[in-house]
């Protein structure tokens, strides 16, 4: 049995490129285990139950999700879990990205009144959470750059969320978006890499309104955020969105797992 006083960060990716809480940035007392493509259901089971509590990197969180019994009414509802709880033996899924963006976004929105359709440059099971948000503030139109190898994914994600949210969720190939004319008012960048002919052509930024905002969710994406900073279009940093995430959780644990010294 581990120390009480740790927790598990639960990753698909090594320790160098998970999304959240790198080495060098984290403020919690995490142990870091990765787990292989094929690690079976079991022993995944056995390794959450050593842990009060375990953080799931968002890639696995809708895998994870499946596994447990037991969730928090927003992960039931979004097949999503970023937290897995240990109450004496049983795991409960908890989903605080939800609102920690939320908050983020709801700061966001004060200062300017964004609307329209919203892109996302790449696919994750992150988007489910976002999209959720995002529709508490009215946005219905959701487009999806270049998900040919995660066709599945892309089916899964809309499948999810038309169950419960009026929302349009389509993906567009890169030869039509770059030759398109519709323009969005938030753009969501998600994945680490972008070949280099796909930068040159996003280079112009056509793609976005004049009112519009672009959001780093990977911390260390190649996308041209200096050059879009230079247009005077806002950006959400990776480290804001990562330190709104670190207060709900730092809350959820002080609440929930008082030995605990954060």
């Amino acid at each position: 049995m581990n120390s009480a006083t740790q927790l598990l960060y639960l990753s698909d990716k090594e320790r160098s490129q998970t999304q959240f809480f790198s080495e060098k940035s984290s403020e919690l007392p995490l142990e870091f285990f990765q787990i292989s493509p094929d690690a079976e259901k079991t022993g995944l089971l056995k390794k959450l139950k050593e842990y009060p509590c375990s953080f799931i990197e968002s890639s696995l969180c809708v895998d994870i999700n499946q596994l447990l019994h037991q969730h928090s009414s927003l992960s039931h509802r979004l097949g999503y879990s970023d937290l897995v709880l240990n109450k004496s033996g049983s795991l409960w899924g908890e989903n605080l990205f939800s609102e920690a963006f939320n908050h983020c976004f709801m700061d966001l929105m004060q200062k300017h009144k964004y609307q329209g359709s919203v892109l996302f440059l790449g696919i994750q099971p992150q988007a489910t959470p976002i999209i959720e948000v995002l529709s508490r503030f009215g946005f219905t139109d959701f487009v999806f750059l270049d998900t040919k190898e995660a066709v599945s994914e892309f089916a899964e994600l809309g499948e999810r969320l038309k169950r419960f949210l009026k929302v349009q969720i389509t993906r567009v190939d890169p030869n039509h978006f770059l030759k398109g004319q519709k323009t969005f008012s938030l753009c969501f960048v998600v994945d680490d890499h972008y070949e280099q002919q796909i930068i040159e052509d996003m280079s112009y930024f056509h793609f976005l309104s004049d009112h519009s905002c672009v959001f780093d969710l990977s911390r260390t994406s190649n996308f041209l955020f200096k050059e879009v900073k230079a247009l005077g279009v806002e950006v959400v940093e990776f480290r804001t969105i990562e330190n709104s995430y670190l207060k709900f959780i730092k809350d959820f644990l002080k609440k929930n797992l008082p030995v605990l010294t954060l």
